[in-house]
């Protein structure tokens, strides 16, 4: 798989180098990625320091495409300015006074910290004194950083890197000209992105890399490597356990004979379970079965955000209500995943985007949190980016 991955991003990195038609065009920028950059500008830079700084980099990147660059020099151009932002984000402004407000990286250090200290890594309080739903990817993610630096911006920062390589990817296979939308798209103003990057809320959206990994397994028809890469989302935030099952249903749906893949993919679902849960029952013994990341999400959504939620519709105690609601809200997830199915949609993005939506409208109605949007945005982009141009409309 790595060598695969390797070979891929050499052979981007040599189109990119390499003269063709498609990347010498000139005029490459979308009319909705010149409109994203305008509304960028006339947000920012109203904005104070440092959400400020997106606004100038906007105005300079609009500038520079008067100039008519080249798709080659725009990708370039795009790419520089938007890494570029999150470094400044992640490096700088994550450790600003708003910090203090947010404690999801913190979260994240301080139960890779517990780890390798051989305790519990959910047993420990965040900054805020809050439970810490870090789950079991993210904190073995977390560890190499946490080694060299102290903090995990280090590998926020490669996640973003990762990120832009995957849609940088899908135009380059599909030659569909969404890099020049998609990006400029990111950079709006309350869209999740600005959000995150403020906000240090990256350690949500890690496990956005494997579903990408999980779908470029499926195409390959390697479906071991494709249940375990999803056992590494679902272990990563198990908000993405819906999305997940969106992505098994469209395997089913879109094989001939799906029996055998699905046995692939269930056998490499509980081998990475297994592996990713092994340094924690070493480490921890018997304290993991009483105290663990599932343990902690389940208290902290029943205390936190009850009253955010489709379980507060059913009534103070109505147990049968409740258990009316909740089979509804799957039947009508059944039903969306059912007809996006029947539109044979060549890669799995748009169902793991329709069950990361199903998951906002059940977990967090009414109004969906912007710290979560990316659940929703990340497969959607990614989705936009793997379509073939002949079925692109907007760009």
């Amino acid at each position: 798989m790595t060598r695969n991955l390797i070979a891929g991003a050499r052979r981007s990195f040599t189109s990119l180098r390499t003269d063709n038609d498609y990347l010498g065009e000139r005029l490459t920028m979308p009319n909705l990625g010149l409109l994203f950059l305008v509304l960028s500008i006339f947000r920012y830079l109203q904005m104070q320091y440092p959400l400020v700084i997106i606004g100038y980099f906007s105005l300079v990147l609009t500038l520079l495409f008067l100039f008519r660059p080249t798709r080659r020099m725009s990708y370039l151009l795009l790419t520089i300015v938007f890494l570029a932002i999150a470094a400044f984000m992640v490096f700088s402004i994550s450790n600003g006074p708003q910090d203090n407000l947010s404690d999801r990286d913190d979260a994240a250090e301080i139960a890779a910290q517990s780890l390798l200290h051989g305790e519990n890594p959910w047993a420990a309080k965040s900054v805020l004194g809050l439970p810490i739903t870090t789950s079991p990817t993210g904190i073995l993610l977390s560890i190499p950083s946490v080694l060299l630096t102290g903090h995990i911006n280090l590998l926020t920062f490669l996640f973003w890197i990762a990120f832009i390589a995957i849609l940088l990817a899908g135009d380059l296979h599909y030659r569909n000209r969404t890099f020049g939308l998609l990006i400029p798209l990111l950079l709006l103003p309350g869209l999740a992105v600005p959000h995150t990057l403020y906000w240090s809320l990256e350690e949500l959206y890690f496990p956005l890399i494997f579903i990408a990994a999980a779908a470029w397994a499926l195409s390959k028809s390697r479906y071991f490597i494709a249940g375990a890469c999803a056992a590494c989302v679902v272990f990563g935030r198990l908000n993405y356990s819906m999305p997940m099952t969106s992505l098994f249903i469209w395997m089913v749906s879109s094989r001939e004979q799906p029996l055998i893949p699905a046995i692939r993919f269930a056998a490499g679902a509980m081998s990475a379970s297994l592996a990713l849960l092994l340094p924690f029952a070493i480490t921890l013994g018997t304290t993991l079965v009483r105290c663990n990341f599932v343990t902690v999400a389940v208290q902290t959504a029943q205390g936190v955000n009850q009253k955010n939620t489709t379980f507060s519709w059913t009534g103070a105690d109505g147990q049968i209500t409740s258990t009316m609601a909740i089979v509804c809200l799957l039947l009508l997830v059944l039903l969306v995943l059912t007809r996006l199915t029947a539109r044979h949609t060549r890669h799995p993005f748009w169902h793991v985007a329709a069950g990361g939506l199903m998951t906002q409208l059940t977990l967090f109605v009414p109004g969906a949190p912007n710290d979560y949007v990316l659940t929703v945005m990340g497969p959607a982009l990614f989705a936009a980016a793997f379509t073939p141009a002949s079925r692109q409309r907007l760009m």
